[in-house]
């Protein structure tokens, strides 16, 4: 049995670790690690997500204009992110299990949602200046 939140956040890590091969082999191996794992425990992923979350907003702090990096994003790390990996850290530790087929088809539209919401409010593709200026709005 899987969770839908654990689901999601095995999807994305296989999605990031598609976009980080060829630069960050170790990174992409750690996230199909993790991935994977999710079929024996979701609490890999929690403390990956939970280590992913307070690097974010150690950059977000110290270095509000440095690049992301998710999915190969040349944007800023954004709160929005920072909300992403801490919704998939907490969610993940405390939903209840499901049927592996409903996980799985839950977890691949949340992961979907998760991944497309920065190209919805138009943070991605922008200047650090620009993105500032959404999220400010949001």
């Amino acid at each position: 049995m899987l969770g839908i939140v654990a689901a999601g956040g095995a999807i994305l890590l296989v999605l990031a670790a598609f976009g980080h091969w060829r630069e960050r082999v170790s990174l992409s191996v750690l996230e199909l690690a993790v991935a994977g794992s999710v079929v024996a425990t979701p609490y890999v992923v929690v403390g990956l997500y939970a280590a992913f979350t307070f690097y974010l907003v150690d950059s977000k702090r110290r270095r509000p204009g440095a690049p992301c990096g998710c999915f190969r994003g040349e944007g800023p790390v954004t709160w929005l992110v920072v909300g992403r990996s801490a919704f998939f850290a907490v969610g993940a530790a405390v939903e209840p299990e499901v049927s592996t087929i409903v996980a799985l088809a839950g977890g691949f539209v949340l992961a979907m949602v998760w991944w497309l919401l920065p190209q919805f409010t138009g943070v991605v593709g922008q200047s650090s200046g620009q993105a500032r200026a959404v999220e400010e709005r949001q």
